[in-house]
């Protein structure tokens, strides 16, 4: 696709394409025209995709409901870029994370600074839902420099939402299920954690060789992750050969949806979800600033994470059922309280992951992590 589109120009996002030379992952492209017409065709396709993948590109442009998202998420980079550009370290941290062990939905976040304060490898801003549309929350206040952005980050994450409900709806249907079994446990007005999320991975400043993994191989928490990030640093799991990266290749008019871990455990693992990391390109891209907006859609954060009524998702294995059932909340707080003890064996811990030990432990968290 052109980077100039009839109707929408992205040359200014668009401007480093991925080079020949790298191997380019095989992605299905779904079309949200199909998806929100309920074509059985591309439903399948769908479901195939979310089977075998766990990744696919979705085509915005072939309907006015995909053309408004993709103009909302076009500006929100634009956005986020002159934001990263403009305000410094101490200014973006006035911003706070919350104090809990649990999806960072909300605040700045940057884990790594060079010894001349810079960013390191990545820095996010987080959007929450809950503040936005769950009833009896308390409203979101945001730092004099993010509040103008309120109104489009709340139609980002409406539009977001009708989006993942197309898409949901699609494979409740080809999963045989009740009308409703997915959509409704990812309604907007859920306390879910749900989230906005801008990211900026920094460029080094100079061309070097060679690949530089800049955020590590991860499935999401979530069940589906819709991302837009115009300059390459993608890349996902070859689905037949383990341990290997392909690249995903940034294409105009379209967003990558990834499937998390939550539909993977939703479906019993008849959707998988796809491991995916961000890596520096190697020649003149290491040099760029890598901006991105991605919407987490999650499960409701009472929804018991078992697997939901369908004749094509296996029943728990006795092993299985030996299992202490989580929420959709709990199984991300103890998947994260996990990692967190791996990293601490390993000697790796970074200083947010050390702010959760000492807030378990009923400790005040020292100065400077």
């Amino acid at each position: 696709m052109p980077s100039k589109l009839d109707w929408l120009d992205v040359s200014d996002l668009y401007l480093h394409p991925l080079p020949d030379s790298v191997g380019v992952a095989e992605i299905k492209t779904i079309s949200v025209k199909g998806l929100l017409e309920n074509v059985e065709e591309e439903t399948e396709r769908l479901f195939q995709a979310c089977k075998n993948q766990g990744v696919f590109l979705l085509d915005l442009t072939d309907h006015d409901v995909g053309k408004k998202y993709l103009n909302e998420m076009v500006e929100t980079v634009r956005i986020a870029t002159h934001i990263f550009q403009s305000h410094t370290l101490e200014e973006k941290r006035t911003y706070p994370t919350r104090a809990r062990v649990g999806i960072m939905d909300k605040g700045y976040i940057a884990e790594e600074i060079t010894s001349e304060g810079d960013v390191k490898s990545h820095e996010v801003l987080n959007i929450p839902n809950y503040e936005l549309f769950t009833p009896g929350a308390p409203p979101l206040t945001l730092p004099p420099w993010l509040s103008p952005h309120e109104s489009l980050f709340r139609n980002v994450l409406v539009s977001g939402n009708r989006i993942a409900h197309a898409i949901l709806g699609s494979l409740e249907s080809q999963l045989k299920m009740p009308e409703g079994t997915l959509t409704s446990a990812h309604r907007l007005e859920d306390p879910s954690n749900d989230f906005l999320r801008l990211v900026r991975h920094p460029g080094f400043g100079a061309r070097e060789e060679g690949e530089r993994v800049s955020f590590h191989a991860h499935k999401d928490l979530s069940s589906l992750g819709l991302l837009l990030a115009p300059l390459p640093g993608l890349q996902v799991e070859h689905p037949s050969e383990p341990g290997t990266f392909k690249w995903v290749r940034p294409e105009p008019g379209t967003i990558v949806v990834n499937v998390g871990e939550g539909l993977q455990l939703l479906t019993n693992g008849v959707l998988k979800g796809v491991l995916h990391r961000v890596v520096r390109v190697p020649g003149d891209l290491t040099a760029v600033d890598r901006v991105s907006a991605l919407v987490v859609v999650r499960a409701k954060g009472d929804m018991p994470m078992l697997p939901l009524p369908s004749p094509l998702v296996p029943r728990l294995s006795e092993e299985q059922k030996k299992r202490l059932v989580e929420t959709s909340d709990e199984w991300a707080a103890n998947k994260l309280r996990a990692l967190t003890a791996i990293r601490a064996k390993e000697g790796k811990m970074l200083p947010r992951e050390l702010a959760f030990v000492y807030r378990e432990e009923g400790m005040p968290v020292p100065v400077g992590i």
